[in-house]
């Protein structure tokens, strides 16, 4: 199986976002379902598994100020990235 996956191997993932920052070896970013509908919605994942960033376009966000949306290649993994700031932060007293 090793052969098949050096023969064939997975196109890097791509996803697009805006406000991007890397800290500490993690890049965040929030989400853009296309070029001009994008969220508040923060996503992250390790920095080393960045491969490129290409700009993609420009959205107005609601403050009316022009926003870069970018598209971001990750070199491909088997787990999809996570929303951290959608998560519970409470858990219910029993």
């Amino acid at each position: 199986m090793a052969a098949q996956q050096l023969a064939h191997p997975k196109p890097p993932e791509s996803t697009l976002g805006w406000n991007i920052d890397v800290i500490g070896g993690v890049v965040s970013w929030r989400e853009c379902t296309g070029v001009s509908e994008c969220s508040n919605a923060r996503h992250e994942r390790d920095a080393s598994d960045l491969l490129a960033v290409e700009h993609a376009g420009r959205f107005v966000a609601d403050r009316g100020q022009d926003v870069d949306v970018l598209r971001l290649k990750f070199r491909p993994r088997g787990r999809a990235t996570h929303p951290i700031e959608q998560q519970p932060i409470w858990k219910p007293v029993q």
